[in-house]
């Protein structure tokens, strides 16, 4: 487990997660339906189970495609983004 390697990876997810929220944002104003288009600069654990939850709850009958984004962002970038993070606790700590 290497730090940089760690924070190289944790900023590419980073930027896949701001990526696919912005699919599912813009995919969200063709449905005439609206969700806060707040991505912050820096994407961690907390804002990203936030943003799911807002998510889930706007698109209940959503889309197919943006179905499958938020499961994604649920079920593969979520558990990879924590590892990271817990990762640099240890290399800081």
């Amino acid at each position: 487990m290497w730090r940089k390697s760690t924070e190289k990876h944790k900023a590419k997810l980073e930027e896949k997660i701001k990526t696919i929220l912005q699919e599912i944002d813009a995919q969200i104003k063709t449905d005439d339906k609206e969700v806060k288009q707040e991505l912050p600069q820096n994407i961690n654990t907390e804002l990203l189970k936030e943003k799911l939850a807002v998510l889930n709850n706007t698109l209940k009958q959503s889309p197919k495609a943006i179905t499958k984004q938020i499961e994604t962002l649920q079920n593969q970038h979520l558990p990879r983004l924590e590892k990271y993070e817990k990762q640099l606790e240890i290399l800081v700590g």
